[in-house]
């Protein structure tokens, strides 16, 4: 991962002006941003696409989406930021237009860690080890690129020093130049497969890029890492348990793009664990209604039908054409499942998870879960149907049912189906005890 912070002189230029050079420019790089340090009248409140710079230790340097921001004034002189969204080290690229490239390696701590195989490091005799060779995890054919893992063990030599470790790669690759926005919409989706597997902060320590005209090109950018310590009891999967399905689970993540909005729903705590138990509780109402409208089965809702054949013999009875114009505006959800109903076909899974950690049954759970929605939404009080801690362990049997059926979407294989339920289960309890909650 990057270091806390590093900080580097140079200078910079724009690609259509190469002999206007701005020196005495400070690069800062901290895990959390990208910034220029510039003299405060040197640059006017503007955005560019691409800025060309040199700095001690890094040579060449181009940075990309780059905006003015706030200053300072002091005895050390007057400067001004410029943030920077991401830059690429060792080549100039003179306009967003060359951003192509035909590959990404991607080095992920959070794989590292949880891919487990059994070979591994050996000792032979003494003062001689062997390492395995590559071994890939899983390799896709998606749209536009060609993902695949692979489990490394690098080594490197001092004449004092050997060491051996042991690191995850993702190699992207594409037949042909794409856009880097393409890669970066790749990577998003990655992370949130590999954070959602693992419960780990997904971010990647190192981006190297390929293009026709250049190789190895090291991507730094403005990291979003995750609070992991500050994480709430979660479902992880073990690489074991995963492993059997891992390439078929993964591609079903990328390609579903109706997944994206019930996942970032899923995310937000993690990636904001600030979040209050309100907002937190609300998303996931929003989530499991969502997924349902989007993937549920409404055909063996007999209440549909219902609604529908009394949505028309009140409609035969309306003379007034305007009246019954806007009956039938008004009433064009009634061939749709209500909230109540949606909740109602996940009760099993319910049941399952709520264990014996609440004193009352699923059918008052989605009583609850229903009248604590729509307090919410419409006066911005929940305490007349639920306690604080029962926000966020309901919210939690909530997330944790999303999960299961996104796992059973995602062609997920398991030698005991019961396990990830019971392992949400378990999640629950753990909460509550913590919370002394009975």
């Amino acid at each position: 991962m990057l270091m806390d912070k590093e900080r580097v002189f140079g200078q910079v230029f724009f690609p259509d002006t190469p002999d206007q050079i701005q020196k005495g420019i400070w690069l800062n790089i901290t895990s959390d941003s990208i910034y220029l340090e510039v003299p405060l009248n040197s640059f006017g409140d503007q955005y560019w696409e691409v800025i060309l710079g040199e700095f001690n230790g890094m040579d060449k340097v181009t940075f990309v989406n780059s905006r003015t921001g706030g200053g300072s004034s002091g005895a050390g002189g007057s400067w001004r930021k410029i943030h920077v969204s991401y830059l690429i080290k060792g080549v100039h690229f003179k306009s967003k237009k060359e951003l192509e490239f035909t590959s990404l390696t991607l080095i992920s701590p959070a794989l590292t860690n949880w891919v487990i195989e059994k070979e591994g490091i050996e000792r032979i005799k003494e003062g001689s080890f062997t390492a395995p060779d590559d071994k890939e995890i899983f390799s896709v054919s998606l749209e536009n690129f060609e993902v695949s893992t692979i489990l490394r063990y690098n080594r490197s030599f001092s004449q004092d020093e050997l060491s051996i470790f042991k690191e995850v790669l993702l190699f992207i690759k594409s037949d042909s130049a794409v856009d880097i926005d393409e890669y970066s919409n790749l990577m998003r989706k990655i992370k949130r497969w590999i954070l959602f597997v693992t419960n780990k902060d997904p971010e990647f320590s190192k981006y190297y890029l390929v293009s026709d005209r250049s190789s190895d090109l090291e991507l730094i950018n403005t990291l979003d890492n995750l609070k992991e310590n500050r994480f709430t009891q979660n479902i992880s999967f073990s690489y074991r348990k995963l492993r059997d399905s891992i390439e078929t689970v993964f591609k079903n993540w990328i390609e579903n793009e109706k997944l994206e909005t019930i996942i970032d729903l899923l995310q937000e705590k993690q990636y904001n664990t600030d979040m209050s138990f309100q907002s937190y509780f609300l998303n996931m109402c929003v989530a499991i209604e969502s997924f349902h409208s989007i993937f549920g089965d409404e055909s063996s809702n007999q209440k549909i039908a219902d609604r529908k054949n009394d949505r028309q013999k009140i409609a035969d009875y309306i003379g007034d054409a305007d009246l019954k114009s806007r009956f039938l505006n008004e009433s064009q959800n009634w061939d749709k499942s209500r909230y109540r109903e949606r909740l109602r076909t996940f009760k099993p899974t319910f049941e399952t998870i709520m264990g014996t950690s609440f004193s009352f049954k699923p059918k008052e759970l989605i009583n609850k879960i229903v009248n604590t929605r729509n307090a919410l939404a419409h006066t911005g009080t929940y305490r007349e149907y639920l306690s604080h801690i029962e926000l966020l362990l309901i919210g939690k049997v909530l997330e944790f049912t999303i999960k299961h059926e996104i796992l059973n979407l995602l062609d997920f294989k398991s030698e005991n189906e019961s396990d990830v339920l019971e392992e949400a289960a378990t999640h629950v309890k753990v909460l509550a005890n913590l919370n002394k909650y009975s």
